[in-house]
């Protein structure tokens, strides 16, 4: 059902394990580290069993960067905030991550959709008799644009400015969305690629980077009844030596995959490629760690 639309996701349980034994064995824990995340605040991201919920009570106190659609509108201002809370030479954890739902059709029976056994991009909230969207602002923008011939202007001053910033997103990826053999998972991609970009633009590498480690963990909240799932597409962790690629490492938790070898793991070259030569150009004039060096023809890649 999820793989379908989602190759690459993992048991949300499958996940927080393979991230907390990763961190903790690069010496992360609820002393030394402050973890921020940025995801939508819609409530289905927030369960006692989501990864950001799970990661928040496993580090403590966290810094919240994100607002609708997962987008880090907290900006370089959060992020400077929230980097100058970490405890001396402590370490920074990072989840970024838009969100999409897939349910079964059973509970739209009033509802038109494809074929399909299961609906991507709805969740059958608690108390509700019908699905409803999810993520339901990126959806809702991109309903409210996909028709328009121009956008209206738009005011920073707005009362509802996060969701015009994500209609002005979707407007300039319509023909791509348009294309897509299914928009929701269409738009939770570009969501994802937009977020990704936004967090390597604001994180000052070069001020914070000296004596501590930097984590980014980035991937897809698949919010799923009765129990959701994560799809990791970036897992980097930054420090004095260089950047490390710990992506591979983390879908080895992967019970799923374990048992239908059969399921190709989702993972983009080109799109790596491109996160890892924006860290690097970042990074410099810092050298590549032994080990797990990160080159642009490497495999890993």
């Amino acid at each position: 059902m999820v793989r379908s639309y989602f190759p690459g996701a993992m048991r949300n349980e499958d996940a927080i394990k393979g991230v907390v034994h990763i961190a903790e064995g690069l010496g992360m824990n609820e002393v030394n580290t402050l973890f921020a995340y940025s995801v939508c605040p819609d409530e289905i991201n927030h369960d006692h069993a989501d990864l950001a919920y799970v990661l928040h009570n496993h580090f403590g106190p966290s810094f919240s960067l994100g607002g609708l659609g997962g987008i880090p509108f907290s900006g370089k201002t959060g992020f400077g905030a929230y980097a100058s809370h970490v405890p001396d030479d402590g370490y920074i954890f990072v989840l970024f991550a838009p969100h999409c739902a897939v349910s079964p059709k059973t509970y739209a029976s009033d509802m038109q959709f494809t074929p399909e056994e299961h609906i991507c991009g709805y969740y059958h909230r608690l108390g509700q008799k019908q699905l409803s969207t999810a993520c339901g602002a990126c959806l809702g923008a991109y309903k409210a644009v996909k028709n328009m011939d121009s956008l209206p202007q738009m005011s920073i001053l707005s009362r509802d400015s996060q969701m015009d910033y994500i209609k002005q997103l979707l407007y300039e990826n319509k023909p791509r969305i348009a294309a897509a053999s299914n928009a929701a998972r269409e738009i939770t991609d570009v969501m994802f690629e937009h977020i990704r970009d936004y967090i390597m633009d604001i994180v000052d590498y070069e001020k914070f980077i000296k004596h501590r480690k930097i984590a980014l963990l980035g991937g897809i909240q698949i919010n799923v009844q009765p129990d959701d799932y994560f799809e990791p597409r970036v897992f980097i962790v930054l420090d004095d030596h260089g950047t490390h690629d710990h992506l591979e490492e983390l879908l080895s938790y992967d019970k799923i995959c374990v048992k239908d070898q059969t399921v190709p793991v989702r993972r983009n070259r080109n799109d790596m490629h491109s996160v890892v030569e924006n860290v690097k150009k970042r990074l410099r004039p810092h050298s590549t760690s032994p080990g797990r060096k990160l080159e642009p023809d490497s495999p890993e890649i």
